[in-house]
């Protein structure tokens, strides 16, 4: 399955921490659990233990990979995308994005709530490219006519 995964045009992954017993502690410690989740040609999903959130754990699970990496803006991932050699681009995640806004209401309810309800027109493309069942072109074509238009729009709401 591992193999598979890799093989995908576009992988998406994540982290979460796991409470594991360690006979040398007085209590437990953080490891971490990554999910890799393939693209439709390759509908696997792949779980890696490591210790700890070390860079590491990544890099030698991807080794083999080249192609599209959704993942959220964790820093360990940076070296992957700056080595030509591997051919790995950075797909942002919006739901990691939009939880930022959301934690701002606190802080800046106007902006947030802005870029919340821009972020909504975005989700809305997705949904309906999902309730039309399109597939990877039809939906590249929907969002080139939808989502680019509101990404510009950020882009200019941000820049002011």
């Amino acid at each position: 399955m591992k193999a598979q995964v890799l093989e995908s045009k576009a992988l998406q992954t994540d982290d979460t921490p796991v409470a594991v017993l360690d006979p040398a502690l007085p209590r437990t410690r953080l490891g971490r659990i990554w999910t890799y989740v393939g693209d439709d040609e390759h509908p696997y999903t792949v779980y890696d233990y490591t210790p700890n959130r070390s860079r590491d754990g990544p890099d030698a699970f991807l080794k083999e990979f080249s192609g599209f990496l959704q993942a959220d803006a964790y820093s360990g991932y940076d070296e992957l995308y700056k080595d030509p050699a591997r051919d790995v681009t950075e797909v942002a995640c919006w739901a990691h994005a939009r939880r930022r806004f959301y934690e701002a209401q606190s802080s800046d309810l106007m902006r947030s709530t802005v870029m919340l309800a821009y972020i909504r027109l975005l989700y809305d493309v997705e949904r309906e490219a999902r309730d039309m069942k399109q597939n990877g072109e039809k939906r590249l074509a929907l969002r080139l006519a939808k989502s680019v238009r509101i990404l510009d729009d950020i882009k200019a709401y941000l820049e002011r």
